[in-house]
């Protein structure tokens, strides 16, 4: 008999395999076969924020979007893709799904979040096909970007969709298995990305890496410390320089390849991972800095 979780304090989830299935459950109506691979959760019960702040554990869990079969130990089916915007929360954001209780004939839906009562008029839920974010545990958002539909994305007058840059931060204090295994997924993970996808790719332990995509042969990066927070002056040269620190897949895919496949483990795998310096807060200062910078030139 699979552990369950206590409802009381949040939502019941069961561990159906090892390799993160789960069945959720307390969220409307019982899905007792929803079996997830892709996600796996810390523990067995998803807390609310009082229970959350009282125990003083942390929570997570892991999202593995690329997954295979071997990994999962089951056949892995590929996401549903629905090219259209998904319909959110207005009061939360959070997207329609499985575990929201949905008034087919009026499209009326409690968010399972915040449950805020929202509306998506005359949108037919009967038909499974037409809706299946509300039957599936995973679906792939891709929507068509058009000029009329910028509450979604906003893009200038083109006829292709814009694609969002997407900036990899990778810790150097990993282990040699734990290191091997990001390099296979990250080299996975580029290839998927349309080719048009700005990317650029930062790593960080004591200082914070940024790799400059624009140089061949060997890989090259702009070093911010990772004591402090960025000055203006330290993210200047990122922001102005000469540097290719956000390029297209299809222009610096070489080079990008070859900065992932340098990526090496920590040089001092005898201390212990807490004791690792990672300077994760400087490092999303600087990513955000170049998402930023890459969305204000872009219009």
């Amino acid at each position: 008999m699979p552990p369950q979780g206590n409802g009381a304090n949040g939502v019941t989830i069961t561990e159906t395999n090892f390799h993160g299935g789960v069945a959720i459950g307390g969220l409307g109506d019982a899905k007792e076969e929803a079996i997830d691979p892709y996600v796996k959760f810390t523990t067995s019960t998803v807390p609310n924020q009082s229970t959350l702040a009282n125990s003083g554990l942390p929570f997570a869990f892991f999202f593995s979007p690329l997954i295979n079969s071997e990994t999962a130990g089951t056949e892995v089916k590929a996401p549903s893709v629905l090219r259209r915007a998904p319909v959110r929360c207005t009061n939360c954001g959070a997207f329609v799904n499985m575990y929201c209780k949905v008034d087919k004939d009026t499209g009326n839906w409690g968010c399972v979040f915040c449950e805020q009562e929202n509306s998506t008029g005359a949108r037919d839920y009967h038909n499974d096909q037409n809706s299946l974010e509300l039957v599936e545990g995973v679906v792939d958002w891709q929507p068509h970007i058009t000029t009329a539909d910028r509450g979604f994305v906003s893009v200038g007058e083109t006829s292709a969709p814009a694609c969002a840059p997407v900036l990899y931060a990778i810790d150097e204090t990993l282990d040699e298995d734990e290191m091997k295994e990001l390099v296979e997924s990250l080299l996975v993970a580029i290839k998927c990305l349309p080719t048009t996808t700005p990317v650029g790719l930062l790593t960080y332990g004591s200082s914070v890496s940024v790799y400059d995509l624009s140089q061949v042969g060997i890989p090259t990066a702009d070093v911010v410390s990772g004591t402090k927070p960025p000055s203006a002056a330290a993210l200047r040269p990122l922001l102005y320089g000469s540097g290719a620190y956000l390029a297209p897949v299809h222009v610096c895919l070489p080079i990008l390849e070859m900065v992932v496949r340098s990526l090496r483990p920590y040089a001092s795998p005898d201390v212990p991972g807490p004791d690792r310096a990672r300077c994760l807060g400087p490092a999303l200062e600087v990513g955000l800095a170049l998402l930023r910078g890459a969305g204000a030139a872009a219009g």
